[in-house]
């Protein structure tokens, strides 16, 4: 089992979960994608699906392969928790074990009453990181990356990243405005780890800068990963939300990022 640590943190937070069953290889088959964004006032989260969606039409992703739930309305592409579900399980019927599956949501991370995470939707929906790994169970693909933008999204990339799956979060734990100084963030970030800000004007950095690596740079995921982390912890616009409990988790069993590509 491989358990990495690297400069900018101060949590393992690069974990091969369990050892490996299995062994996944890259595959020439389809990138099947699912985008879920937050309600139509939170203009970061839409712009961060513009241009995630953008990078993956420029990469030459099958536009056909792409679905994008959005907004609280009562139509069908909204990111209710039954769109969500359909989308998974029609999935789970088009894949073949020659093809990837990536998922994205940015909508809010919260508390339930009993303590535990949850990821909120638009519609005030909430799916805890058990329901999730229900929900995307089984699937019949080669690999699947699911990326948890939300506050809390560690605990649901903890919760994925077993046998064919690999979870990523920018965080672990809940959010909170900073207000500091340039370069008192910059030390702050170099001591308790790597901080994604989210900009108003440009969405999720992290994000950004992993979907960047993943497919106009071609890297690896891990490297993706490695190098999305280390421009966060060091490069600080102010003052923008940003994890309160520090620590990007990348986090598999049988899928080993350090091998795998997207592109």
């Amino acid at each position: 089992m491989r358990i990495e640590k690297g400069r900018f943190w101060n949590r393992y937070n690069k974990v091969q979960q369990a050892e490996s069953t299995a062994t996944v290889n890259n595959s020439l088959g389809k990138l099947y994608v699912i985008l879920v964004g937050d309600s139509p006032d939170n203009a970061k989260s839409f712009i961060e699906l513009n241009q995630l969606y953008d990078v993956l039409i420029r990469s030459r992703v099958d536009v056909s392969t792409i679905s994008i739930l959005k907004g609280n309305s009562n139509a069908s592409d909204s990111a209710s928790r039954l769109n969500l579900e359909r989308e998974l399980s029609q999935l789970r019927k088009l894949v073949s074990y020659e093809d990837k599956f990536l998922f994205y949501i940015a909508t809010h991370g919260t508390f339930l009453d009993d303590g535990s995470p949850g990821i909120l939707l638009p519609n005030k929906e909430t799916i805890t990181p058990l329901e999730f790994t229900i929900m995307a169970s089984d699937m019949p693909y080669n690999y699947g990356i699911f990326y948890f933008g939300n506050c809390l999204g560690g605990e649901f990339a903890e919760a994925i990243g077993y046998h064919n799956n690999i979870g990523i979060s920018p965080v672990q734990g809940a959010s909170k405005l900073v207000e500091d100084s340039f370069e008192t963030a910059k030390k702050k970030a170099k001591r308790i780890g790597a901080i994604n800000y989210i900009h108003p004007d440009k969405g999720d950095h992290f994000a950004n800068d992993l979907f960047y690596f993943l497919f106009d740079k071609k890297l690896s995921i891990e490297r993706a990963f490695d190098r999305s982390v280390e421009i966060n912890a060091t490069i600080l616009p102010m003052p923008y939300a940003c994890p309160g409990r520090i620590t990007p988790q990348l986090r598999w069993q049988n899928a080993d990022p350090a091998q795998l590509y997207l592109n």
